[in-house]
């Protein structure tokens, strides 16, 4: 529903954005790329939103700047450099999440129509950089280095020009990635991916400066490239020919063209002007459904495990991190007593067995990281991994220590703590 009500936000922009720019038109403006390519700069800002396995996550900002090319009246290449935050939480985790996200993008697009307004549609390669951040209990965590995955998809949005150097871009992008950790957890379901719903500014320079078509040079030039012409221009020649006191055969026929012309342009005016009240009810419609849906979300929301589970694993946390180290590990045996089916028990065992560790008694510690591995969907397993290998590590046990990182290694190849189980690997 959330990402229904982002396409919706840019779909209520540009059709303001249409209205103003039909009536821009109407005013006489001339459009076009010219006889020759041109290049342009831009820089944008806006929303986006990560789309994962979890299902809960939240809208993030983002900036980019781009260097284009228009080839022509219709295609066009952007190479683009930007940056966003994704924002996640995790069921019943009191942590913050999120995903910082640097991309370069490679993207063709193909303008639908000429004039004042340009909707067209798109599609781009991006190489996508990122690293996971954890906030909890007043500190955070990064991991250790950065990850690189490629994306692809779509885009889809509407240009608005202001003469022909201006241009104010609304668009969406959906980019599939090729990889399943920007949320910090990998599964075997679907990858994950990026929504962005974008705004821009772009200043084209070189080329031509006047339209692409002059709708007066040529008998057969189509009815919706003289949405581009002037209508005053239009109509003083009208008024010129009327006035004549004789018209030769030449004059009647421009004369005829002409009136022909605006009678044509006048109609298709009334026509898009139609569509876009039609539109405009319709989004109004769609506004007040999402409402409607956010509305009865917000009142199911609760429904969830006790919340007085959260209030004490943020409690037992405390402990731990004050190195009350007894009194962690007795409130979190609480907690998997009164709570075993929950979604974070396996958390709860995870920070018993860092209680022991830090308390020196390395064989408990050890076998709580056994049991977190036994939770078939646990979180935790990486984390368990690597303190399992440490573990053994203070018992001088070192082929279950090797057993443990090779493991972490293998099975959860992104995580941040491989650069950690290497490491420790050669110490050994």
């Amino acid at each position: 529903m959330k990402r229904l009500h982002l396409f919706v936000v840019i779909l209520a922009i540009g059709l303001w954005g249409s209205s103003k720019t039909v009536m821009a038109q109407i005013d006489g403006a001339a459009w076009g790329w010219g006889d020759g390519a041109r290049w342009g700069l831009g820089a944008g800002a806006g929303v986006n939103n990560l789309y994962s396995d979890l299902k809960n996550t939240g809208y993030g900002v983002s900036v980019e700047g781009y260097l284009t090319r228009r080839f022509n009246s219709r295609f066009g290449l952007t190479g683009l450099v930007g940056y966003g935050v994704l924002p996640f939480t995790i069921p019943n985790d009191p942590s913050k999440w999120s995903t910082n996200v640097v991309r370069g993008d490679l993207r063709f697009d193909y303008e639908l129509a000429s004039g004042g307004v340009r909707p067209y549609v798109g599609f781009g390669v991006d190489v996508i950089n990122f690293r996971v951040t954890r906030k909890t209990a007043g500190k955070t965590f990064r991991s250790n280095k950065r990850f690189t995955n490629v994306g692809f998809g779509p885009e889809i949005g509407l240009r608005f020009m202001f003469g022909s150097r201006y241009a104010f871009n609304v668009g969406g992008k959906f980019d599939y990635t090729t990889g399943d950790t920007l949320d910090a957890t990998a599964t075997t379901k679907a990858k994950d991916a990026i929504i962005t719903g974008m705004v821009g500014f772009t200043t084209y320079f070189g080329g031509g400066s006047g339209p692409g078509i002059d709708l007066l040079a040529s008998e057969q030039a189509p009815v919706e490239d003289a949405e581009s012409q002037d209508l005053d221009d239009f109509q003083q020649r009208i008024d010129q020919m009327e006035s004549a006191p004789q018209q030769q055969p030449q004059d009647m026929q421009e004369y005829v063209r002409l009136k022909s012309r605006m009678d044509d342009l006048n109609q298709q005016i009334g026509q898009k002007e139609g569509e876009i009240n039609t539109l405009r009810t319709t989004l109004d419609e769609k506004n007040q459904t999402v409402t409607t849906l956010q509305n009865q979300l917000a009142s199911v929301s609760g429904n969830g495990s006790p919340a007085s589970f959260s209030r004490a694993y943020e409690e037992a946390l405390s402990q731990f991190y004050a190195k009350r180290y007894s009194e962690a590990i007795a409130q979190f045996n609480s907690l998997l007593a009164q709570f075993p089916d929950h979604s974070l028990a396996s958390n709860c065992v995870y920070w018993t067995g860092e209680s022991y560790f830090g308390s020196g008694n390395y064989r408990e510690a050890a076998n709580a990281f056994n049991r977190v591995l036994s939770y078939p969907r646990s979180l935790k397993k990486d984390d368990a991994l690597l303190m399992l290998g440490r573990s053994h590590l203070q018992l001088n046990q070192r082929e279950e220590a090797r057993q443990a990182f090779d493991r972490l290694i293998k099975e959860f190849p992104t995580s941040e703590f491989v650069a950690k189980a290497e490491e420790w690997l050669n110490r050994m």
